[in-house]
């Protein structure tokens, strides 16, 4: 039984000290897939204020743990919100360049939360509207 206590109290330990990857559940449903509700999540996280970053292949694959294959299927899956450019970057490496349509995504999720049983944000401040608000504004 101490062997099974010790244990547990390991994976609490590595549960609430590891870094976490997390993927919102509204994201899942806007994807209709795990990984490419991960993806977007992530990208939404990376994005300057003009709503565009960088990243090449294997900097998904260190960070998600997911191969390259895995990356251009979702590039593809998520055409509906990311742009991509792929560019060299200054050692060489193919590099691509994402620009996020955050105004169709918050288009999309309104859709989301129109079909729901229940309100995605509790009455008053629309926290996504706060959130995602200064990169819609034009």
């Amino acid at each position: 039984m101490e062997d099974v206590n010790s244990n547990l109290n390991m994976f609490e330990f590595l549960i609430y000290t590891s870094d976490k990857i997390c993927v919102p559940t509204l994201f899942i449903q806007l994807t209709r897939d795990i990984r490419a509700g991960l993806f977007l999540a992530r990208c939404l996280e990376l994005i300057d204020e003009n709503g565009s970053f960088f990243r090449s292949a294997r900097e998904w694959q260190e960070e998600l743990l997911i191969s390259h294959r895995v990356v251009e299927n979702m590039r593809k899956k998520l055409s509906r919100w990311l742009q991509t450019t792929i560019r060299k970057n200054s050692e060489g490496d193919p590099t691509t360049y994402y620009t996020i349509n955050v105004e169709q995504i918050f288009i999309d999720i309104q859709e989301i939360q129109k079909k729901r049983d229940r309100p995605l944000f509790p009455k008053g401040k629309n926290h996504l509207t706060s959130t995602l608000g200064h990169l819609t504004d034009s």
